[in-house]
């Protein structure tokens, strides 16, 4: 970043080589703070005292700093409030070594010394220390140079010491003169004054211009208010709202805004907070608290939303989180069977859907409490809104309560440096999906009743309450109510989730349906894996056969046999014989031995012969040697199991 400096002073050349100074200067010393890069220019400006009338004229604000001394950098500083301007200082040892050359060049006559008071204050204890004869003259403006100068040669002054055009007029008057030089050493002074200062001018600016930023862009309304009631700042967004067209900062408040609520609020001392109030026509939401200074109030700050607008910011934010995958995919229709008990709970389910409260659904492992839930959700009046689906039981102790309130900034160690929104805030105007509720500990059940009851909730590390417009829908395998009879679940939020309840029929109780259901488990995974499209049907033995088979894991041990019979690739119809062969040990019970009637089941060790002989093409030798036996033993197991 340029930083450009003017060095102003009535000519130019009044310092040796000061460019070569300056540079040196810059060599020499390091910036004071390395956050910007800067490359600073130095440039001489000529401007006599005369000139100083039209001070506009010299485009000043071309630079970023300005260095001058006495009057004339006096008056720099009075025209230019948004300039640094340094005064470079006249020290002690310039003073004494101008008042020691007058003596050497001129004797000890009567010396005037005029100048400004930094310039020339003291100069006489210098003088009296040297025994010479001074007397001090201090100029007040550019125009006084004249009637100065006048005064000291008709004191009978005749040496005088000053500045430039002091000492041009004296010399006029026949005075002998003596212009007062600043040493490097000052110069030096002032270079570091006016690095220093470009500094915190540039880092104000930078606070400035963040500071407008984010008023200017806000989302809220803003208005500065002082203590005699009038605006000092009104963002854009504070004009939209209120339909203001006119610039209003210097006027009263009641003069741009007229006698309402809005008026009374403004122009109360009190601080308020989430104030609702109508203004013209539109609902806002109104905030005002006081800037103070050593416990007085300076101003104050009055921030207000349409709360219109704040629906449909809420509205778009609920829709881009619809996009980001909190969103309900099956529906009623993805519900696969045919049987009286599942189409008894869909018809049980859609009356509920109707019902905006909350739901208990009570199923085991795999029975589709979660696609039961969609289908509410996606069935009910807050189709539009989120879904939010959480398990309990797969997230740490630790950790739920943070994802499910969220958590504000440093409201503990290693939480996200501008806080989190919990999931209960995420499901606003939707659903939120509490599967395994049973899991949760009994503090946290204390936490998700006052959300039940209240619809409110509160973020770790927060002392505010944020509504949340939900509906909760529970789920478990467990007996809620054994677990409260045994004090590990809260009686109270049993029954305050018990109040629609919703009980999912095992896999085992739907009869023909787990025939239907693995068809379409089949299909559905061919097309996963990219197999041929050719559909794989179950023979009505094979059906039978499945409905024997006890699924502890309901459609997640389906879709596991499915998966099985697909890997196999087995060709046409699915029989008794190619079921057999992939059934796991747990899934043989005695309803599926006699349907298999004698067929002999193999065992863990037949399997690994049928494996080795076929990885073998039946090569007796090789197949003995991979199961570390001999082949007389091979062949009596093979005789055992019926595999010769």
């Amino acid at each position: 970043m340029k930083i450009r400096v003017a060095l102003v002073f009535p000519t130019i050349g009044f310092f040796d080589n000061v460019q070569e100074s300056f540079l040196e200067h810059c060599r020499t010393f390091d910036e004071i703070s390395k956050d910007i890069n800067c490359q600073y220019i130095l440039e001489e400006r000529a401007v006599p005292s005369s000139q100083f009338t039209t001070i506009e004229a010299h485009d000043f604000d071309y630079y970023d700093a300005i260095i001058s001394r006495g009057i004339t950098c006096e008056l720099l500083r009075k025209a230019l409030t948004n300039i640094p301007v340094i005064d470079i200082p006249v020290s002690g040892n310039d003073i004494i070594y101008c008042l020691k050359d007058a003596l050497n060049n001129f004797g000890n006559q009567l010396t005037a010394v005029v100048g400004n008071h930094s310039m020339i204050m003291g100069t006489d204890r210098l003088a009296k220390i040297m025994n010479i004869n001074v007397r001090l003259y201090y100029r007040y403006s550019l125009m006084d140079v004249k009637e100065t100068v006048d005064m000291a040669y008709n004191d009978g002054c005749k040496v005088l010491i000053g500045g430039v055009e002091t000492c041009s007029y004296a010399s006029s008057l026949g005075m002998k003169t003596l212009i007062i030089r600043t040493g490097n050493t000052a110069l030096w002074y002032a270079f570091s004054e006016m690095k220093k200062m470009v500094r915190l001018h540039l880092q104000q600016q930078q606070k400035t211009e963040l500071l407008k930023t984010v008023v200017d862009y806000s989302l809220e309304g803003i208005i500065q208010i002082d203590v005699e009631q009038k605006i000092l700042l009104c963002n854009h967004t504070a004009k939209k709202i209120l339909n203001i067209k006119e610039e209003i900062v210097g006027k009263g408040v009641y003069e741009v805004l007229g006698n309402n609520r809005l008026t009374e609020i403004c122009a109360d001392e009190n601080s308020y907070f989430y104030d609702i109030i109508t203004y013209s026509g539109k609902k806002l939401i109104v905030n005002k608290v006081p800037v103070r200074i050593k416990n007085s109030s300076i101003y104050h700050i009055v921030s207000f939303q349409d709360i219109t607008q704040v629906q449909n910011t809420e509205k778009n934010i609920r829709e881009r989180l619809k996009n980001m995958g909190w969103v309900a995919k099956y529906t009623f229709k993805d519900i696969i069977g045919e049987s009286t008990a599942i189409k008894s709970v869909i018809k049980q389910a859609k009356k509920y859907s109707k019902i905006d409260s909350d739901i208990l659904i009570i199923g085991q492992s795999g029975t589709g409490k979660e696609l039961f839930s969609q289908s509410i959700h996606n069935s009910s009046k807050r189709c539009k809104g989120p879904f939010v689906a959480i398990n309990c039981a797969a997230i740490s102790e630790s950790l739920i309560e943070s994802e499910l309130f969220g958590y504000v900034k440093g409201a503990f160690t290693g939480a996200q440096a501008n806080g989190k929104v919990g999931l209960f805030e995420q499901a606003h105007t939707g659903t939120i999906f509490l599967d395994e509720i049973g899991e949760i500990s009994l503090s946290l059940q204390s936490k998700l009743l006052r959300v039940i009851q209240e619809r409110e909730i509160m973020r770790l590390g927060d002392n505010r309450i944020l509504p949340v417009d939900i509906r909760i829908i529970a789920a478990t395998n467990k007996n809620l109510f054994q677990q409260a009879m045994e004090n590990r679940f809260r009686l109270d939020l049993y029954y305050r989730l018990d109040g629609l309840r919703l009980t999912l029929p095992p896999i085992n109780e739907r009869g023909d349906d787990v025939g239907i259901l693995a068809e379409h488990l089949l299909q559905k995974l061919r097309k996963k894996y990219h197999l041929e499209e050719t559909p794989m049907l179950l023979t009505d033995d094979a059906k039978e056969l499945l409905k024997k088979i006890k699924w502890y894991g309901n459609i997640r041990q389906l879709n596991n046999l499915c998966l099985r019979i697909v890997a196999n690739d087995f060709k046409g119809k699915i029989d008794i014989s190619q079921i057999k062969q992939i059934l796991n040990p747990e899934e043989l019970n005695s309803e599926v031995f006699t349907t298999l009637k004698n067929t002999e089941i193999e065992s863990e060790e037949a399997k690994l012969i049928r494996r080795a002989m076929q990885k073998y093409s039946d090569n007796r030798n090789k197949v003995a040697e991979e199961l570390g036996i001999s082949r007389s033993t091979l062949w009596r197991k093979l005789k055992q199991y019926g595999l010769k």
